[in-house]
């Protein structure tokens, strides 16, 4: 019987030592977890020191690069977040004077939207026609010589939202549109535009005397009554558009007029200088009403700028 050493037995019971130090599966997987565990560590630690000094590393963006400073009688400098205004625009941070003030509420009065103040213009005909005027003789006003003529005095403000309503406005006023001038002779006139219009023509035009009114500025109202013309047969291509103004209404206006200027210490129509009427909407009536007067003499200033809500309440409604 052949007998083994027993140190070649025990040797060979035993792995050898290359299997021995090789790495297996899980030894890699394990180190593969631990490395990245290792840099997300190390991630968070450098992302945590940033956050930690972020007022040192980071600058203040929001902060002026350089501040204009302005030196006052108390030698103290004061930091300001705006530029120094110009010597002009000084000027128009100013507060407006009272005159100012006065010229400005005036300038809104004949600026109202879908509204426009009557005022002078020419007329391309025989007929010595303005935007506001009488074409023939006025014999309304007797002391013609000391008084603002009434064209001139007047200013009538209309409002509409559509053309539906600015015609029936004309008719509830008695209101006519009229139309002459151009390469046409005489007057052409039109009404009762509710029923689609009624045209009628003058071929003697200092015979009328009815005093009339236009646009001093371009407005939707402007173009409503030359459509309402056309659409009443009236031409109204390269001619002057007026309302006609019934001598009935004129002579309401008159005396709402004179009892404006009597309720706020105007004695008489020769101290007045400009009225203005406005058309507003009662129901389903309109009528005229003073929304503001201004007079000739320096010491009736006061009277000029009186609130809107401080007129008579004189009913002008037909």
């Amino acid at each position: 019987m052949n007998s083994v050493p027993p140190s070649q037995s025990v040797l060979s019971r035993m792995p050898s030592a290359s299997k021995s130090m090789c790495a297996n599966g899980f030894d890699l997987v394990s180190s593969l977890m631990m490395a990245i565990v290792l840099m997300l560590g190390c991630l968070v630690l450098v992302l945590g020191t940033l956050w930690a000094t972020r007022t040192r590393l980071i600058p203040d963006w929001d902060s002026p690069a350089a501040t204009t400073h302005v030196s006052f009688a108390t030698s103290a400098a004061t930091p300001l977040e705006f530029e120094i205004p110009a010597g002009d625009e000084v000027v128009a941070l100013e507060d407006p004077t009272l005159k100012q003030t006065l010229g400005q509420i005036e300038q809104q009065i004949q600026t109202i939207p879908l509204a426009s103040v009557a005022v002078r213009s020419a007329a391309k005909t025989g007929i010595r026609g303005s935007t506001a005027g009488r074409i023939g003789a006025d014999q309304a006003e007797s002391n013609a010589d000391k008084t603002v003529p009434r064209h001139q005095r007047w200013h009538l403000v209309f409002k509409a939202p559509h053309q539906t309503a600015y015609a029936r406005q004309l008719d509830v006023l008695g209101i006519e549109l009229g139309a002459f001038g151009g390469d046409l002779p005489g007057i052409d006139s039109a009404g009762d535009f509710a029923l689609g219009g009624t045209a009628k023509h003058n071929g003697k035009p200092k015979t009328e005397k009815r005093l009339y009114f236009s646009w001093a500025q371009p407005s939707p109202l402007a173009r409503y009554e030359r459509s309402l013309l056309i659409q009443a047969g009236v031409p109204v291509a390269g001619r002057q558009v007026v309302k006609f103004i019934p001598r009935e209404l004129e002579n309401r206006l008159a005396t709402m007029e004179l009892e404006y200027a009597f309720l706020h210490g105007v004695a008489s129509v020769t101290e007045i200088e400009k009225t203005v009427f406005e058309s507003q909407r009662v129901g389903q009536q309109y009528r005229f009403v003073v929304t503001h007067q201004r007079p000739i003499s320096s010491e009736h200033a006061h009277a000029a700028s009186i609130d809107v809500n401080d007129r008579a309440p004189v009913n002008t409604d037909r």
